[in-house]
This record gives C-alpha cells, sequence and structure tokens, in this order.
C-alpha cells in the first residue's frame, strides 16, 4: 500500500497511478459540510470514463483517473472517500465535528478495505 498526500491532485500523479503494481485507488478528501449529500462520511466509486480533463493545476478525481487510464491502457478501479468539515481556514487541530467525521472515516475506510479485493 502507497499513501501519497497532497494539498491537491495535478496532472504527474496520474504517471504514479498507471504505474504496474497499482490495483486501486482511493482518494481521501476533505470538503464544506454537506459534500456527501447529507452531513455525512461517503465512499463512492469514481470513474475516468466520461470525464473531459483539461490541462491545469488542479484535477478532480475523474479527471486524473482518465489520464491515469490511458498511460496504463486498462481501466484502474477507484473510490472518493468524502469527509465533511466546517472550517478550512489556517489554524492549529481540528474542530470536534471534524475529528468526529475522521473517526468515522477511518472506521469505514477498514470495512471497505476488508471488502474490496486488492492484489
Amino acid at each position: 500500500m502507497k499513501v501519497i498526500t497532497l494539498h491537491q491532485l495535478v496532472p504527474e500523479i496520474a504517471e504514479v497511478l498507471a504505474e504496474t503494481g497499482v490495483a486501486a485507488v482511493i482518494f481521501l478528501d476533505a470538503c464544506v459540510n454537506d459534500c456527501a449529500g447529507g452531513d455525512m462520511v461517503a465512499i463512492c466509486p469514481v470513474g475516468g470514463e466520461g470525464s473531459s480533463p483539461a490541462l491545469g493545476h488542479h484535477f478532480a478525481p475523474g479527471d486524473l483517473l482518465c489520464y491515469a487510464e490511458l498511460l496504463r491502457k486498462a481501466p484502474l478501479p477507484a473510490w472518493q472517500l468524502t469527509i465533511p468539515g466546517i472550517d478550512f481556514g489556517y489554524g492549529e487541530g481540528l474542530s470536534g465535528y471534524s475529528g468526529e467525521n475522521i473517526a468515522v472515516a477511518f472506521e469505514k475506510l477498514q470495512v471497505f478495505l476488508r471488502k474490496i479485493p486488492l492484489e
């Protein structure tokens, strides 16, 4: 398992995702309070098909996945785990709300990882 931490998704990561040993990708992202459609942590599939990526400095997960699949010439299973937050300003530590959501996200991710076959 490899973890990559970024402030934002950039085109160069498509090369990393296209590497031979990559079996699946999980994007983790914080979002404003109701990102998952109901103020909750959610894991949803991400697809590269139908995406219309443009060259730039910021990519959505589907855009990045589209480029990775073009480079590897094969589909790449991918999901996005969204974690709701409230305050995205600079500061130290997390709010109680964000801390609770991270704990829920960790639990959901553990269950999810046990269910998907990673080779």
